[in-house]
């Protein structure tokens, strides 16, 4: 049986793939691993039975191109290589034990029909190609029909392949929002806007130093929100790729931190909001924490501050000042009463 010849790469391409950590890759060579025993297995009984079949030599040199990409850092193109060859091992599955086949073709049945398929005309065609009423399996009991479970799986690889490219598209857009982040904040302390002209501080400071520390406590609160939204998503059933994307988004989240201290400090000594009040080190930093704990706090400051400018009178400033005072008078009690102040704005958060 002709299969494919698999290149070496280099030394240079061996130390990117040792650096490659995803867990995609390894996944892949898990699955790959495993497959290949398995189909490997199958083609031997074949060859004893018939020679020369076809889902036999394009199941073989499937995965021969499978593993010519995992080594070359191709993940993505390996993993379609090797559930295409999957799929082509259905019909060796089938003359091997049509027992096995079908209890295979089940499996993809409840899958490719459960709720978490959000796409309605995927379930309805699984249902169709393996059911006679649209409701209760229907086992394959001819070679012709092998093919409706070859297409059932194959609309169900195409979905999965769907929500990990949406991961990806997610994750690459947020490492472009993380890397602007940072330059943003590294740029904003480098130019150091002098706090102390524009609001009166008791406490004198190094004015590159404050803005650090203002930087530092949203990332603490962000890290903080981070730690307990882990605990408490901990025992979820997301999918894969919707935990394998939690980790860019708790990435994310610091610099969100960060940032929103630094606007929800802008708001806080602009001059907006008519503090009567003299602000200290110290609520600007309990403050800067919270906006990094919760980022509605910055999004609900802007809606009141950009409210109180289209409307006038005193009781849209009154709203807009009791808004902002609210959470900084919080800040100086108890430890609860961070999270009282955070609990009520993420109410509206879905689930």
């Amino acid at each position: 049986m002709k299969t494919v010849q698999i290149k070496t790469p280099g030394a240079f391409r061996r130390f990117l793939n040792w650096l490659d950590v995803s867990s995609s890759k390894r996944r892949l060579e898990r699955e790959l691993s495993k497959s290949l025993i398995e189909i490997s297995t199958l083609i031997g009984k074949d060859a004893l039975r018939e020679a020369g079949s076809l889902w036999a030599k394009n199941s073989r040199q499937l995965l021969d191109q499978a593993e010519q990409h995992r080594l070359y850092g191709r993940i993505d193109t390996a993993w379609h290589s090797l559930k295409t060859a999957r799929r082509w091992a259905l019909y060796g599955l089938y003359h091997q034990d049509i027992t096995v086949f079908n209890s295979q073709a089940l499996s993809i049945f409840r899958e490719g029909t459960a709720k978490k398929i959000d796409s309605a005309w995927r379930r309805n065609t699984i249902k169709d190609l393996l059911t006679l009423d649209g409701k209760k399996f229907e086992p394959i009991s001819t070679a012709n029909d092998i093919g409706k479970a070859f297409i059932a799986q194959l609309i169900l690889d195409d979905y999965q392949d769907n929500i990990y490219e949406k991961s990806y598209i997610l994750q690459r857009r947020l490492i472009f929002l993380d890397v602007a982040a940072g330059i943003a904040i590294a740029g904003w302390i480098a130019l150091a806007p002098r706090l102390h002209e524009m609001a009166v501080l008791p406490e004198k400071m190094p004015v590159r130093l404050l803005w650090l520390g203002i930087v530092v406590a949203g990332f603490i609160g962000a890290v903080t929100s981070g730690f307990t939204r882990s605990l408490v998503s901990s025992g979820s059933k997301a999918r894969i790729p919707e935990q394998m994307a939690e980790i860019y988004i708790s990435l994310a989240r610091l610099f969100v931190g960060a940032v929103s201290a630094i606007g929800i400090t802008l708001i806080l000594l602009s001059g907006l909001l008519n503090l009567e009040r003299v602000l200290s080190l110290g609520v600007i930093f309990a403050v800067a924490f919270i906006s990094g704990f919760t980022e509605k706090l910055l999004q609900n400051a802007i809606e009141k501050t950009v409210s109180k400018a289209e409307k006038t009178g005193p009781e849209a400033e009154e709203q807009a000042e009791n808004y902002v005072n609210q959470p900084i008078e919080q800040a100086g009690q108890a430890p609860h009463a961070i999270e009282k102040t955070v609990s009520k704005p993420e109410k509206d958060e879905p689930e």
